[in-house]
């Protein structure tokens, strides 16, 4: 979990903003999980509550301008750490989503050691769900990590962009897929394989000029 601290003195809305702004910095990752900015967070606004009702029962009878114009501010600065609090976990369930969909399952370990406790059932609940849709159809179920676009032919020929070792086709053939090897393959069996990024889809003349 990340430990990044803000500067003594800085106003209660900055660990809110530094976590989104880690985000934007980690536009392609998921960042280790911030557990101090966000229990500085959840401090700050416990602390801004207890002032404004604090300042409100003081004043309940003679309310001012001034008083009034601190609770506001008090509590814009409350919103506006939860709005960014929501919108930090909101951006990394997305991207966890979508990492779930393009490893073809539970993300790998490099991933998961940066989730908080929380993130890990979630994506282990979501996991479980997806696959409990595909089975409810038919007798064999639903696979909707294959195909997500129509498959041109029943076979491709693919290119292997790194070392992946023995796979099984449908077919029951096993191949061993070396780097810069060329096969042909069915092309169900392809998808998640070039989502991973092990394999890559060729033209016959890329085979024949290579």
């Amino acid at each position: 979990m990340s430990t990044t601290r803000v500067k003594p003195n800085a106003s209660p809305v900055d660990p809110a903003q530094e976590l989104v702004a880690e985000l934007h910095r980690n536009p392609d990752i998921i960042p280790p999980y911030n557990v101090d900015l966000m229990q500085e967070c959840i401090n700050n606004v416990t602390e801004l509550t207890e002032l404004n009702k604090t300042l409100f029962d003081e004043n309940r009878d003679s309310l001012n301008e001034e008083v009034a114009a601190t609770i506001l501010s008090r509590q814009a600065a409350i919103d506006r750490i939860k709005r960014c609090c929501c919108s930090y976990i909101e951006v990394r369930k997305q991207r966890l989503k979508a990492l779930r969909w393009k490893y073809y399952g539970m993300p790998p370990e490099e991933v998961r050691k940066n989730l908080s406790p929380e993130e890990l059932e979630w994506i282990k609940n979501y996991s479980r769900m997806v696959s409990e849709y595909q089975l409810g159809f038919g007798q064999n179920g639903l696979n909707l990590m294959l195909h997500t676009n129509p498959p041109r032919n029943l076979q491709v020929q693919v290119k292997v962009l790194k070392d992946y070792g023995e796979c099984e086709t449908s077919d029951g053939a096993v191949i061993n897929l070396k780097k810069n090897a060329f096969h042909t393959l069915p092309s169900i069996d392809c998808q998640g394989l070039i989502r991973q990024g092990v394999l890559e889809e060729v033209e016959s003349a890329s085979l024949t000029s290579g």
